[in-house]
């Protein structure tokens, strides 16, 4: 069985080095003489060496993700090939000086190392995800595709990808195949499934149409259109992906895939995105479409899988051009108070004066405006300050004060007596100014 190493420690039987702590690694048990369990663990690629045949059980078995299960599958079907096949003559052929024959070439081929790469499957539900992966194992004896050029493990995911950690896929899967069943009058919405590739970065890699024939006809071009009109729906690439049509799942189907992603791959497959650009793309797209909600929401997972330490400046640029929603772009406010960069200050500034309203009560927004335009150097927010702390109550005119008295400093109290003599004789304004100064001063004689 497969386990993840969580303390460290454990030696490999086969080699006898550590077992990386937090890695993946085979343990296979066997019956003693005296009928007690031994245990043995084995790093992946010993696990080869020293349980071929438990491992083979495993990975039909088991659909644990893990990195590096892609090549495992590889291996151990190489090894169970080479272990059915003994060249009779091959030997002999050699001792003798002779060529090897065409068929032992072909099975040399056959069983040669070759790129291998995890392929994620994607269909519309958890429970159908299930059902995918035990007819894989079931059609192709395992999880692996030997195609004509390189070789596919597969995994399989349904309306739990969002919640399935992006660093890990990024790990484990290069690319995805999405699979789309056609029996019904409709294609399957999968829109939280589209939602998990964007966040991930990995490019799709090719369309799987279940359920038509595979000769063209206008039922089958109509699924197809719908297919990738679902796609762009969401602001994935709907264009490039291949598509493969087959009737079901079954070997000639996985043959027909494997060659497409032969195809797909020697004409070089996109690179797995940062999250948080493909994120950003994502909010620009959605900004261009009007559609402000999902465009937020996206600006949120970008800053979700975004560094603490530093702002990438692609986000940065996002954040401005979030000012412009239809609602207030807190996240936007968040992403730019903390990165702290002097080519915001327009934007900041203008979103101030748009959202500002004289002669009433501000809102926490607006002093948030205030401190981050204070931060940035940029004195244009003053007068807005003033005014906002004439009308401000509780909280906020506490924190207004501080900021007017850490921007003023000493001179604070000068500006303020200036202030209250421009205001009307029976203004309610000018005893909270007052007060304002009493404070400054008191402050000051401590």
């Amino acid at each position: 069985m497969f386990q993840k190493d969580a303390f460290g420690g454990t030696k490999c039987t086969g080699c006898g080095r550590d077992i990386k702590r937090g890695s993946a690694h085979f343990v296979s048990t066997q019956l003693s003489r005296t009928g007690g369990t031994n245990w043995a663990d084995y790093h992946l690629e010993c696990a080869v060496k020293g349980a071929l045949d438990e491992v083979l059980v495993a990975l039909r078995k088991s659909s644990m993700v893990f990195e590096g299960r892609a090549q495992l599958e590889a291996e151990a079907h190489e090894a169970a090939e080479r272990a059915r096949y003994v060249p009779k003559s091959f030997e002999q052929d050699v001792a003798r000086g002779g060529e090897a024959s065409a068929g032992q070439i072909a099975e040399q081929s056959r069983s040669a190392r070759r790129p291998v790469d995890t392929i994620a499957l994607l269909v519309h539900e958890q429970w159908a995800a299930g059902r995918l992966l035990d007819k894989s194992r079931e059609v192709l004896g395992g999880l692996y595709l030997r195609s004509p050029n390189r070789g596919y493990g597969f995994v399989t995911f349904g309306d739990d990808l969002p919640d399935r950690s992006v660093q890990e896929l990024q790990r484990t899967v290069r690319a995805f195949v999405l699979q789309v069943s056609t029996n019904g009058s409709s294609v399957p919405p999968m829109n939280r499934v589209l939602r998990g590739v964007r966040t991930s970065g990995i490019p799709i890699a090719a369309l799987w149409l279940v359920g038509d024939a595979p000769w063209p006809s206008p039922v089958r071009d109509r699924r197809e259109r719908e297919a990738r009109e679902m796609l762009d729906s969401i602001g994935l690439d709907a264009d490039s992906p291949p598509v493969i049509h087959s009737t079901r799942v079954d070997r000639p189907a996985f043959d027909r895939l494997g060659m497409a992603l032969d195809e797909v791959f020697s004409e070089g497959v996109s690179e797995v995105e940062h999250p948080a650009e493909m994120a950003v793309k994502s909010f620009h797209w959605f900004a261009n479409e009007g559609r402000w909600t999902e465009a937020l929401r996206s600006l949120d997972v970008a800053l979700e899988h975004s560094s603490r330490d530093g702002f990438r400046p692609s986000l940065v640029d996002a954040a401005v051009r979030a000012l412009g929603a239809d609602e207030v772009p807190m996240t936007a406010l968040s992403i730019l108070a903390r990165a702290k960069d002097p080519k915001t200050a327009d934007a900041l500034y203008d979103f101030l004066l748009a959202i500002y309203a004289p002669k009433a009560p501000p809102g926490p927004t607006v002093v948030l405006l205030c401190d981050v335009l204070s931060e940035l150097g940029d004195r244009r927010f003053e007068p807005i300050a003033w005014e906002a702390y004439a009308h401000a109550i509780g909280g906020l005119r506490e924190d207004l004060e501080a900021l007017l008295l850490r921007h003023a400093g000493p001179n604070l109290a000068s500006e303020v007596e200036a202030r209250i003599a421009q205001l009307p004789a029976r203004d309610p304004q000018r005893s909270a100014l007052r007060k304002l100064v009493q404070r400054v001063q008191k402050r000051g004689r401590g």
